[in-house]
């Protein structure tokens, strides 16, 4: 960690800056960030416009730093610009190949969406997103070694221990209601996600790239990802992590036990629910938890309100769906005010809702196909991808991520499944003797 510091102080410094002056004023933020992502880009400095972007999309989850929200893209946008410039030079990475008839469709959507404009943001997002992050992440490792793949996961170190560091010198920004951390993020559940999809970019540097790990810092690691996982109190992300854990083992004997396995939970959900109800209040974890009975834990704080609302809502558009956006603009408009009634507060909270609301069936099996045969692919070369699968998709059951292409959740999937499928275990350079589009030095 310290010689990631050392050899990174400058980009490092940079963000101070940009945290410091987004702080302050968002226009000031932004002009630092256009200035310095341009620098960059001029300098072939590729790693430290990835390593920007993925900071700024931490740093855009928080509602007051709006300054990274809306200078994000940038960064997106001269990663693919520097794909398109060295296309002929860049490793042959085809990740985006099966998810291209689900991106043709919701362009076809666009004219639905009740806002055509944002929808068509959102839309060139994820295309690019898709696109640009796995051939310049296989390009890093490429040429830069492994250890690229590790600085990521540091800077997540960095984000969670300010967070921790917030709880103590800055309570009123770094909890919400009811004392649930939430850091930098902003709410708790963003966090909790966070620690989610950080742990388990960590476990595939550490045990399919097999980076060199300190035991400090794998002990500094666990350590930060537990403690702001159990204050954070997302219990969708506490039992997705679970899920992937004790999925780890279960691949190892069989690539399909875990498909044989944890459909058990959603056949005894009942049983379970009792079970688990009764043993967080044995071990006095119900306020850490958010957990005093059965029908709150089935309700999930009502978000099955939520769902019920938007099940109906689908049958309105069951096949196609109603473009981009729909599903924010039909929660936080007249909606709203009947859901705060019954206990709920947000958006629909599903991922498979949310899509199925703005996509309809057509969307949904274009998408899943897609992902399905890429973990499939990712699972021809690594025992952690179906356990990555069935955590992240659990978490997806409570957490809208899947459908928003600019969170600190979505790019990190992605990265996961990328060096599955097209970096070999161990994380051993190939040589491409035109791979010369990457500056080396960060001077």
């Amino acid at each position: 960690m310290s010689e990631f510091i050392l050899k990174n102080k400058e980009t490092l410094l940079i963000f101070l800056f940009w945290f410091i002056a987004g702080s302050i004023n968002t226009f000031l933020g932004i002009g630092l960030v256009v200035l310095c992502l341009f620098l960059f880009y001029r300098k072939l400095r590729v790693e430290d416009i990835f390593l920007s972007l993925f900071f700024l999309i931490i740093l855009s989850d928080s509602y007051l730093l709006h300054f990274a929200k809306q200078s994000k893209p940038l960064g997106l946008l001269l990663l693919t610009l520097f794909v398109f410039r060295n296309a002929k030079k860049l490793p042959n990475v085809r990740f985006i190949i099966p998810f291209l008839p689900f991106f043709i469709y919701t362009l076809g959507l666009l004219f639905l969406s009740p806002d055509v404009n944002l929808a068509a943001q959102k839309n060139i997002a994820y295309i690019l997103l898709y696109l640009a992050v796995p051939i310049v992440l296989v390009c890093l490792i490429h040429k830069q070694g492994k250890d690229s793949v590790l600085n990521f996961t540091r800077v997540a170190m960095m984000i969670l221990a300010i967070g921790l560091v917030m709880k103590y010198i800055n309570p009123s920004e770094a909890t919400s209601h009811g004392g649930r951390l939430k850091g930098t993020f902003g709410n708790p559940n963003g966090l909790g996600m966070f620690c989610f999809f950080s742990y388990t970019l960590f476990i595939v540097c550490k045990d399919y790239l097999k980076c060199k790990i300190s035991r400090i810092e794998n002990i500094a690691f666990h350590s930060l990802i537990l403690l702001s996982l159990l204050w954070s109190g997302s219990r969708g992300s506490l039992i997705g992590l679970l899920i992937f854990i004790i999925a780890k083992p279960l691949t190892k004997i069989s690539p399909f036990l875990p498909f044989i396995i944890f459909p058990i939970p959603i056949l005894f959900f009942d049983e379970i629910t009792i079970f688990l109800v009764e043993s967080i209040q044995d071990l006095g974890l119900q306020k850490a938890l958010r957990v005093s009975s059965v029908d709150e834990l089935k309700t999930g704080s009502g978000r099955a309100i939520a769902r019920e609302f938007a099940w109906k809502e689908i049958q309105e558009a069951f096949f196609l769906g109603r473009g981009w956006r729909y599903d924010e603009i039909w929660i936080y408009g007249p909606i709203q005010q009947t859901l705060n009634l019954l206990n709920h507060q947000g958006g629909v909270h599903n991922s498979y809702l949310i899509l199925w609301l703005n996509t309809g069936l057509v969307g949904i099996v274009l998408f899943f196909s897609a992902l399905i045969y890429t973990v499939a692919e990712a699972a021809k070369k690594s025992n952690l991808a179906i356990p990555l699968f069935f955590g992240a998709m659990f978490v997806a059951n409570f957490e809208p991520w899947l459908v928003g292409p600019l969170n600190p959740y979505t790019i990190q999937f992605i990265m996961c499944l990328a060096i599955f499928i097209y970096v070999p275990k161990g994380g051993d350079e190939l040589s491409h003797e035109n791979l010369n589009v990457i500056d080396n030095q960060n001077d």
